[in-house]
């Protein structure tokens, strides 16, 4: 990806991530409707974060990714920051920076007794390759959990809002990303369980490789 070739000191998890990313972008790319993405609208990690020759692939990916009828839903916002406490907010919000933004959302919705819970619309501008992309977020409180709603277009967004929280499961969490979610494991799992058969008798594995293949057995029987 982006004129570097892979090697064996190239991350293996970043092969990954920067495969399924160019296999979403082929799809959303090639879909005449509007798409729903188990992730965010920008696809991979914070840039800032990551060093070279992994930053220029991740910026190159997001870059090519066509936004306009696109809509994310983010379920894993223990391991975002994108929300933080000050103090000028009141007294009802105290000082909470460095708070992942379950927690933050949690606490805002403590005083709602309704099951469902909207925060109001955030935007945010990202830099990328060739300019600025603004997106706008939502963040959605069903039961005991929380999830973000991602779109560029406002009106599309509201529109993914209400069909995520209309579809939101017992866990609270929509029932399209669940079904996704599990599809992708278990195909995951299935490649690795047929690569992991067919090569052990050709190559070397350890210990981690076979805690791997229990646990891709395990996905499949669930």
């Amino acid at each position: 990806m982006n004129g570097v070739e892979y090697d064996l000191e190239y991350k293996d998890d970043n092969i990954l991530d920067e495969l399924r990313i160019s296999l979403e972008n082929h799809f959303i790319e090639t879909s005449k409707n509007v798409v729903v993405v188990d992730g965010p609208v920008v696809p991979g990690p914070y840039l800032e974060m990551v060093g070279e020759p992994y930053r220029s692939a991740f910026e190159e990916l997001a870059s090519r990714r066509r936004r306009e009828k696109l809509v994310g839903v983010v379920k894993r916002l223990s391991f975002t920051r994108k929300l933080s406490r000050e103090e000028k907010v009141g007294s009802k919000f105290p000082r909470l920076l460095g708070s992942t933004d379950d927690v933050i959302v949690h606490e805002m919705s403590k005083s709602v007794k309704s099951d469902v819970f909207f925060t109001p619309v955030y935007k945010e501008e990202v830099n990328l390759k060739g300019g600025k992309v603004t997106r706008y977020m939502v963040y959605v409180k069903v039961r005991d959990s929380v999830f973000r709603v991602e779109s560029t277009d406002r009106e599309l967004l509201c529109r993914g809002v209400f069909t995520s929280a209309r579809n939101a499961s017992i866990r609270g969490i929509p029932t399209f990303i669940e079904v996704a979610d599990k599809m992708s494991k278990r195909l995951s799992a299935s490649t690795f369980v047929l690569s992991f058969v067919y090569a052990k008798t050709m190559l070397g594995v350890n210990y981690e490789d076979w805690n791997s293949f229990v646990e891709a057995k395990r996905d499949l029987n669930e």
